[in-house]
């Protein structure tokens, strides 16, 4: 199975080429990817691709609605499952490790586990995790300083998500191109 991930929602912007031996990945700027995706896109070898994973978010508007609609022009003309995923999806942790998103504004997006990805502003982050979690997790390298825990700032795990989507693809679990609802940093 060979498919791509496009994941411009902030400030680690990147596409990949995942196959079952390699993985191709192209770091795309945090601005300006308008001008850059296509060129990169042109590089890879995408016409064996089954289908495409999105990140929808949450993350920077403008790079998010380029993301998602290279995605969406690829899937329908390609005619392939275009499947979302959210920004802190890629992010592996441990069970005293929550993930988190810089939202900006002193609000940070955050996750344990498997929960869904909650907003909750910072001075009430401890009161939405469990209290063993001792370290946060992060793509971003945002220069956020939490009382009360560790920062740490890891690469993504592209393959993280593989089964889970392959699952999908195999039950007929798929998203419609039209269907991508995205959610913006507040």
């Amino acid at each position: 199975m060979e498919y791509l991930i496009i994941d411009t929602s902030g400030t680690k912007n990147f596409l990949a080429l995942i196959s079952k031996n390699n993985e191709e990945i192209i770091a795309l700027p945090a601005k300006d990817v308008t001008k850059v995706i296509h060129q990169e896109l042109l590089k890879l070898n995408i016409s064996h691709i089954s289908f495409i994973a999105i990140c929808n978010g949450p993350g920077f508007f403008t790079g998010i609605r380029i993301g998602v609609s290279v995605a969406k022009a690829l899937s329908y003309t390609k005619k392939i499952p275009l499947i979302p995923f959210h920004s802190l999806e890629l992010i592996e942790s441990k069970e005293d490790e929550a993930k988190i998103l810089d939202a900006r504004g002193g609000k940070v997006y955050a996750a344990y586990q498997n929960s869904a990805p909650f907003l909750t502003p910072i001075s009430l982050l401890r009161d939405h995790l469990p209290h063993d979690v001792q370290k946060l997790i992060t793509l971003d390298g945002s220069d956020l300083s939490i009382p009360g825990y560790l920062i740490e700032e890891k690469s993504a795990n592209l393959r993280l998500k593989e089964t889970e989507w392959a699952q999908k693809i195999s039950q007929g679990d798929l998203y419609d191109y039209r269907s991508i609802k995205i959610e913006y940093l507040h």
